[in-house]
C-alpha cells in the first residue's frame, strides 16, 4: 500500500531533527484535537516498523466543564480503537494560576508538563510527543515578536527540547501546516474534537491567526515561509551563541551558595551580545527563571557599568545586583509587600495582587444603549475590540510612558507620578495595565487614548481595582 504524503514528511521531520529512533517508548499528549489526533495515528502507523512503545496520555485542565469531559471519551475511546494504553491526569489551573500568578496558557503548560513528565518516568519512556504544528510555529513567532522578543523568543518551539536529564519533548508535525493535518484526517476518515475558544478574537493567538497573518499576505503571499524560516535560522544561531555564553560564563563566574560572582574586568572586553547573555544566564541561576526580567533591566545594569561607578545596587524581580570592586554579585532577593511584581491575564476574571493586597477584576460584556461608561479613580472601561488579551499587569519600571486619554503624544510615567504628588514609597505599589506593552492604565491615576469608547463600540471591556475586602483602592 502506497505511503500517504502526510506520513511521509513527517517521517522526514522525525529523521532530519533525530527526534527519535527504533524501539523507543513515547508518551503521545492527546488532547483530541485534529493536531494531536493526526499525531496519535501518525506514531500508530510507524508503531511496527519502528518496533515503538505508545502511550495515549490526556490531561484535563478543569477549565471546559462537560466539553473536558466529552474531550476524554474522545481520546479514550480513539485509545481503544487502536488498542493502546490510556492515561490520565487532571489539574486546577485556574487555581494554580491564582496561586503562582501567571497567566492561564502558561499554567496549563506546566500542569500539563509536570503529568507527561512523571508519566514518562514510570513508564521509563524517554520522549513526550506533542501536536505543534508549522502554523502554531508561525504564530508562536510573531506573538513574541510584538512582544519585544529577543533572538530566543522569535527561534519559537524547538523540535526536540529536553526538559528533564533522561526526558525530551518532540515535535514531530512542526513542519507540516494545519491544512495538511486536516487533510490528512479526511482521508483517513477520522473526526476530532473542537474547543470553541479558538476561534474567539478576544484571545491575542486567534487575533494574530484570523486577522494579522491574513492581512500580511496581502503584502506577502509567502510571509508564512518567511517567519518559519527565520524561526529556524534563529534557533539554529541562538544555540550556537548559547553554547559560547555559557562555556564563557564557567571562566568569569563563578557560584558561591545561593550567589553568582562575575568578573567585570574580564566581563568587559566581551561583545555586547555576549554581556546580554552572561546577564540573563547570572539571573536566571540565581532566580531559576527569566520571568519579570526585561530589556530595561539590561539597560539600567549596562547604564550603571559603563559610567564606571565603583559601588551601585540594583533590583530586579527576584534578583538584586550589587557591584563589589571588580565583581558583580547577583543574589536571591526576597519578596515583600510593594517589590516589583508582573503577571499576565489571559481572560476575564479576578487575579489577586499579593504584593499590595490588591485584586485586578476583568469583565467583558455588550455594549449597553444609553450608558455613559464613565470611568473613575479604580475603574475603567475599555472598546473590547481594540484591547488585545493577555494583558500585563505589573508595577513600573525605568523607562514607562503612557499616552494620556485626550493628548497628543506619549508621557513619562514620572512625570505622571510627580504631577500627582505620589509619595516615593508608593510608587512601586502602583499597578500599570499594559496592552501588547504599552500601559494603559495607570491604576488609580491615569488611563490611555488607546481603547477610548467610540460611537461604534460594541463590546466593552472593564477593568477594576479592588483591595482584597472588595473596596476600592
Amino acid at each position: 500500500m502506497k505511503e500517504d504524503l502526510f506520513v511521509r514528511k513527517v517521517k522526514e521531520t522525525i529523521k532530519r531533527h533525530s527526534l527519535f529512533s527504533e524501539r523507543e517508548k513515547i508518551i503521545v499528549s492527546v488532547s483530541g484535537g485534529a493536531d494531536s489526533v493526526a499525531l496519535l495515528l501518525v506514531l500508530h502507523s510507524l508503531k511496527e516498523e519502528l518496533e515503538l512503545t505508545l502511550w495515549v496520555a490526556h490531561f484535563n485542565h478543569q477549565i471546559r466543564g462537560e466539553e473536558a469531559e466529552e474531550d476524554r471519551r474522545f481520546v479514550l475511546n480513539l485509545a481503544r480503537d487502536l488498542n493502546l494504553p490510556f492515561a490520565e491526569g487532571e489539574g486546577d489551573v485556574c487555581a494554580y494560576a491564582e496561586k503562582k500568578r501567571m497567566c492561564l496558557e502558561e499554567a496549563g503548560r506546566i500542569l500539563r508538563y509536570e503529568f507527561f513528565l512523571q508519566m514518562a518516568k514510570e513508564k521509563g519512556a524517554g520522549k513526550i510527543a506533542l501536536g505543534h504544528n508549522r502554523d502554531d510555529q508561525i504564530e508562536t513567532v510573531l506573538m513574541h515578536l510584538m512582544r519585544g522578543a529577543g533572538a530566543q523568543g522569535l527561534g519559537g518551539m524547538f523540535p526536540k527540547r529536553v526538559i528533564d536529564r533522561e526526558v525530551e519533548v518532540i515535535r514531530p508535525l512542526i513542519e507540516n501546516s494545519r491544512e495538511e493535518i486536516l487533510g490528512f484526517l479526511k482521508r483517513k476518515g477520522m473526526g476530532y474534537r473542537e474547543d470553541r475558544s479558538n476561534r474567539d478574537t478576544l484571545f491575542l493567538r486567534n487575533r494574530v491567526r484570523y486577522r494579522l497573518l491574513p492581512y500580511l499576505r496581502r503584502y506577502n503571499p509567502q510571509i508564512d515561509q518567511v517567519l518559519f524560516n527565520l524561526s529556524e535560522t534563529l534557533r539554529e544561531e541562538n544555540d550556537y551563541l548559547q553554547k559560547v555564553s555559557e562555556d564563557l560564563f564557567s571562566q568569569i563566574a563563578y557560584r558561591e551558595k545561593e550567589k553568582v560572582f562575575l568578573d567585570l574586568s574580564k566581563f568587559y572586553s566581551l561583545h555586547l551580545a555576549l554581556q546580554r547573555r552572561l546577564f540573563r544566564l547570572a539571573v536566571e541561576r540565581v532566580k531559576g527563571d527569566l520571568r519579570g526580567v526585561e530589556y530595561q533591566h539590561w539597560q539600567s545594569l549596562s547604564n550603571l557599568i559603563n559610567k564606571e561607578r565603583k559601588r551601585f545596587s540594583l533590583s530586579l524581580p527576584g534578583v538584586c545586583i550589587r557591584r563589589e570592586g571588580e565583581m558583580l554579585v547577583f543574589s536571591r532577593e526576597k519578596e515583600e509587600k510593594g517589590s516589583f511584581f508582573s503577571f499576565l491575564i489571559d481572560a476575564p476574571g479576578r487575579r489577586i495582587i499579593p504584593e499590595i493586597q490588591k485584586e485586578i477584576i476583568v469583565s467583558l460584556f455588550p455594549r449597553e444603549k444609553g450608558f455613559a461608561y464613565k470611568g473613575d479613580k479604580y475603574t475603567q472601561f475599555f472598546d473590547a475590540n481594540e484591547i488585545t488579551f493577555p494583558l500585563e499587569v505589573r508595577s513600573r519600571l525605568p523607562a514607562d510612558r503612557i499616552n494620556p486619554l485626550g493628548m497628543k503624544g506619549s508621557k513619562k510615567l514620572k512625570e505622571v507620578f510627580i504631577e500627582a504628588k505620589v509619595p516615593q514609597r508608593e510608587k512601586d505599589k502602583i499597578p500599570l495595565i499594559l496592552c501588547n506593552g504599552k500601559v494603559i492604565w495607570v491604576c488609580g491615576l491615569k488611563r490611555a487614548e488607546q481603547g477610548k469608547i467610540k460611537p461604534q463600540t460594541k463590546r466593552i471591556l472593564k477593568i477594576e481595582l479592588r483591595s482584597r475586602d472588595g473596596k476600592e483602592y
